[in-house]
């Protein structure tokens, strides 16, 4: 069973104070975001046979930030409408896809295909970050994991 966390978040756009904005520019823009945290999978991907015969266990976080032109989550938040709102269980099925799907060698090649779904899936999407981290043996140092950032838009 899944059970990603799921936050809503938004990210200041300018500085503003009381007296107006602080860089010149106009009052912020927040940008709203789907948040799907620590999505654990056990998958069978890596460089080494071992990894790709015995699988390894991966936590994924994807941050969607959302179009302003679709309004945000401003539309399903004021009307309570589900049909409104990127609902975050398509995109943790994306990353369940991807993740259960062909055995690849690199965590970025994860994070480039579980991206491009997402942005080709949903229109409301402008942005999103893929976070992978790899619960790897045989690491020197004995990391706890290791992991890949991505960040994509549509621009």
């Amino acid at each position: 069973m899944i059970s990603p966390c799921v936050t809503i978040d938004c990210e200041p756009r300018s500085v503003y104070s009381s007296r107006g904005p602080v860089d010149g520019g106009e009052a912020p823009m927040a940008k709203d975001r789907i948040i799907v945290h620590d999505l654990e999978v056990f998958a069978r991907h890596g460089v080494y046979p071992e990894e790709r015969r015995e699988g390894r266990r991966f936590a994924v976080d994807v941050i969607a930030r959302l179009s302003k032109k679709h309004g945000g989550t401003r539309p399903a938040g004021e009307h309570d409408d589900l049909q409104a709102a990127l609902d975050y269980r398509r995109l943790a099925q994306v990353v369940v896809d991807v993740m259960g799907g062909e055995s690849v060698q690199l965590i970025e090649t994860l994070a480039e295909r579980i991206a491009a779904q997402i942005l080709s899936g949903h229109d409301i999407v402008d942005s999103v970050e893929v976070h992978i981290r790899k619960y790897a043996d045989g690491v020197p140092g004995e990391p706890r994991w290791v992991g890949v950032e991505i960040i994509r838009s549509r621009s």
